[in-house]
């Protein structure tokens, strides 16, 4: 089992901080990457769970042993994604409508939608390590004046 990649990290927090948007990027990107040797999705539902606890005030209690990480059974293991939700072709039941090829080509996209998608990633990207350096400078003044 390898360690969880930053991007994998930034994903994952960013998805937390839907629920809790008084957790901080980078301070949920930190909890995630304390985590080693444990599987992303094991990570991803632990997150969920310590993110859905309104007692808990931050993400850092995340690679600490608790409740979060319990599983619904001692037996129990990851089996692979969920699929009971996907959204199936109408005319190909069998096949998930985004992956079904026995179709005509899709609609294309909008023009100019690609360039939106990509400055919003990009928006979302600067805001993040703008995030993140602000974090930093916080811990740098507060090592500094101790």
């Amino acid at each position: 089992m390898t360690s969880i990649r930053l991007a994998e990290a930034q994903a994952l927090a960013t998805f937390a901080r839907y629920i809790r948007p008084d957790w901080n990027q980078a301070g949920v990107v930190d909890a995630i990457g304390k985590c080693r040797n444990v599987a992303l999705s094991e990570v991803a539902v632990a997150l969920i769970r310590l993110a859905e606890d309104g007692s808990v005030k931050t993400p850092a209690l995340l690679p600490t042993a608790g409740r979060h990480w319990a599983r619904a059974s001692r037996d129990e293991t990851p089996t692979g994604p969920n699929l009971a939700h996907r959204d199936m072709c109408l005319e190909h039941p069998d096949t998930d409508r985004r992956e079904c090829t026995r179709h005509e080509a899709p609609t294309p996209m909008p023009p100019g939608l690609r360039d939106q998608i990509r400055a919003s990633v990009e928006h979302a990207r600067l805001a993040s390590r703008q995030d993140l350096n602000a974090t930093r400078d916080r811990a740098d003044a507060r090592k500094a004046s101790a």
